[in-house]
């Protein structure tokens, strides 16, 4: 027996091995006063371009040597085609918060870094593309294969990106 898999949806993961730096806190904790808060109440930074700045150049190579490899090596784009960051902002969450389903139609590949979470705490959901099923029978047990939604934990350090027509969510912050 073989299973073939079609249409596969790659999620890549890589983890930054290291502490984030006292200065990378700082400006992430300087750029948390310049807001605004979204319908859900979490915060979203103002600058939207903050990998920019040289604080955070650590940060910017190593997603952006991630962001090569899961472009060219995964994805199999053509090496000559460029693939870059065009924007990059901070949020923040306090209790009872969180981010509604969407995905990210202005762009190609998107990812998050997550600077301050907490194992087995925080995570992210993933949502089926395929949601159409004329029958929904009764599974034993729910895997890749037969969910509607998959949640990912993570952790301080952790990077996911994935292609961005993919629905995610942050579900509410206990």
């Amino acid at each position: 027996m073989k299973i073939e898999r079609l249409f596969p949806v790659p999620i890549y993961t890589a983890n930054l091995n290291r502490e984030i730096y006292p200065e990378e806190y700082k400006f992430a904790d300087e750029q948390l006063t310049h807001f605004h808060i979204r319908e859900t109440k979490s915060l979203i930074t103002d600058n939207n371009y903050v990998l920019k700045d040289e604080s955070l150049s650590g940060i910017n190579k190593f997603i952006n040597f991630h962001l090569k490899k899961f472009s060219h090596e995964i994805l199999k784009i053509h090496p000559k085609t460029l693939i870059q960051i065009t924007q990059s902002w901070f949020s923040s969450m306090d209790k009872n918060t969180y981010v509604h389903i969407h995905n990210h139609a202005n762009s190609f590949i998107s990812g998050v870094f997550y600077f301050n979470a907490k194992r087995n705490i925080d995570s992210i959901d993933f949502y089926n593309p395929f949601k159409y099923e004329q029958i929904s029978p009764n599974y034993t047990e729910y895997n890749q294969d037969n969910s509607m939604m998959w949640s990912l934990p993570v952790h301080t350090g952790k990077l996911i990106m994935f292609k961005s027509h993919l629905e995610h969510r942050v579900p509410i912050k206990k």
